[in-house]
């Protein structure tokens, strides 16, 4: 591995697998490491001491579990074993720390998240994600670290898990498109109203806060990824539906299945610090549905 040499954990994951192939059109040679692998202790401290990576970005963590125990352990503790193994590495490389957009408070309708909005999580997994970027960026004031936190607003599509909003309505109109069987989509209520961000443009983001990337120079440790665009849900599902041309009723469902289930019914980015960058968010929502339907339809072809 070379001066353009990156580790990615979780690099195996939805958003894990986007960021290294982002690197690699960039000209980095990423090595993907598992979340199973990163939360078991394997192998980063080897990766780290072998091939002196010039960046390490940290997609690995527990999303969609609501179990306590595991949230902590995958969020908490293993970013606390990360800074430390990064902070002692040498030469020491760039962590870039992916955070999430519910680290924040709620905000009132019409009022983007800045940077320096108050924090205030409203679920489990947002407390676990703010602990996580506390510890990065207590490092880095510290002077032990060289890192940056891109807390992400909502990524989706191409291979969007199947466990969220997205990723499960397209698997039910994959069946429906195999076995040309009627299906009912419930729309989520009471409406949710989200940044909405393309997957692709989130790793977008990690380039250009690597080390060499158009962000170098830049000042701040905190950007936020997202469209700058506050998205109702139903939109972006009957756009899937849309995409997919599959027939479909669509139905109120109160207290359906959302986005992430304690989320703000409102937020989005202010994305201002970002676009300084030079990156911004480049893919519309239709795009981005009609990229996620193609993969769930020929899930035999896994490339990013």
């Amino acid at each position: 591995m070379t001066a353009s040499g990156a580790v990615v954990l979780g690099g195996h994951g939805f958003i894990g697998r986007h960021v290294c192939a982002a690197l690699r059109r960039a000209g980095w040679s990423p090595v993907a490491l598992g979340s199973a692998e990163t939360a078991a202790g394997r192998s980063l401290d080897i990766l780290l001491a072998a091939h002196a990576p010039a960046v390490v970005v940290n997609a690995a963590g527990a999303v969609w579990t609501r179990d306590p125990g595991e949230l902590h352990a995958a969020n908490v503790v293993l970013t606390e074993r990360v800074v430390a193994e990064v902070a002692a590495a040498r030469p020491r490389p760039r962590l870039i720390h992916l955070g999430s957009s519910l680290e924040y408070a709620p905000t009132r309708v019409g009022v983007p998240c800045r940077e320096d909005s108050p924090t205030g999580p409203a679920t489990r997994y947002g407390h676990t994600k703010l602990q996580a970027t506390t510890r990065v960026l207590d490092a880095v004031a510290a002077g032990s670290l060289d890192a940056v936190v891109l807390r992400l607003f909502n990524a989706f599509g191409p291979g969007a898990h199947p466990a969220s909003l997205l990723g499960r309505l397209a698997g039910r109109l994959r069946v429906a498109a195999a076995t040309r069987a009627p299906v009912t989509v419930p729309l989520p209520r009471p409406v949710a109203y989200r940044d909405f961000v393309d997957v692709r443009d989130v790793a977008d983001a990690v380039v250009a806060v690597a080390p060499h990337g158009p962000g170098t120079g830049v000042e701040g440790a905190l950007f936020n990824v997202g469209s700058g665009t506050a998205l109702a849900t139903d939109d972006l599902v009957r756009g899937l539906v849309r995409a997919s041309g599959v027939p479909a009723v669509l139905v109120d469902e109160p207290d359906g299945p959302s986005v992430r289930p304690g989320g703000p019914p409102w937020q989005c980015a202010d994305i201002a610090r970002a676009r300084r960058l030079g990156w911004r968010p480049r893919r519309a929502p239709e795009r981005t549905l009609r990229d996620l339907w193609t993969r769930a339809s020929h899930p035999m072809n896994d490339a990013p």
